[in-house]
């Protein structure tokens, strides 16, 4: 968010606030490459394709629809996933992500036995020693993921998909990120197919209509 605001205060005619910070260094792979995170189910994988999910529905209409989350909404979300006990508190994120997550399996119909991947985003600016600085212009994330059965998505209550996606953003540290960084130095190469994978992508922190680049705030 920093820099879409310097880049309003540019087009205004101000001076920065936030100086930017263009040292790519910082984020570099290390040479050679040293992976010392056992990423495991937490980094991309290959998965089979038991429910021919590369071309699922063939002929039938795809139907697109947005859903509108309110406030209201994710409280009777997230008590949905605290419903049983097992975990104590969720945020907005995790217990949405979740849900999705385990609907999409349900809605593809997908075999019990599908191995299905979640992938999302995780910032790493506060995930290093020390932080990135205030101010710095880059993509400061990585991809953290959780993997699961279809059946076991579905048959078990929203809190068993929340605790996953709660487990992959707590597996993002200092050696999670440095790793991960010299492990997609080394796969960008490859082709990894996303036949089961779920990629989920949240702007909730990108609050855009606070910049003002000189016609007044977005909307």
């Amino acid at each position: 968010m920093e820099f879409i605001k310097s880049w309003a205060e540019t087009a205004r005619g101000m001076p920065l606030i936030t100086k930017p910070v263009l040292d790519r260094s910082i984020l570099r792979s290390r040479q050679p490459p040293k992976i010392d995170f056992p990423f495991g189910q937490y980094a991309p994988v290959v998965t089979s394709n038991l429910s021919n999910i590369s071309n699922p529905f063939q002929g039938e209409q795809i139907l697109k629809k947005c859903f509108l989350f309110d406030s209201n909404k994710f409280v009777i979300l997230k008590n949905m996933a605290m419903k049983d006990g097992t975990i104590k508190t969720c945020s907005d994120f995790t217990a949405l992500t979740a849900f999705v997550w385990r609907a999409r399996s349900k809605a593809l119909q997908m075999n019990p036995d599908q191995t299905t991947q979640l992938l999302f985003m995780v910032d790493v600016r506060s995930k290093l020693n020390p932080p990135l600085p205030k101010g710095y212009f880059s993509n400061e994330i990585v991809i953290s993921t959780c993997l699961g059965r279809s059946g076991e998505l579905i048959k078990n209550p929203l809190s068993f998909a929340v605790e996953e996606v709660q487990n992959g953003i707590k597996m993002v540290n200092e050696e999670f990120v440095r790793s991960w960084i010299d492990c997609f130095e080394e796969m960008r190469a490859k082709d990894v197919p996303l036949l089961s994978h779920f990629i989920v992508s949240s702007w909730i922190r990108l609050p855009t209509e606070c910049a003002d680049f000189g016609w007044g705030e977005l909307t």
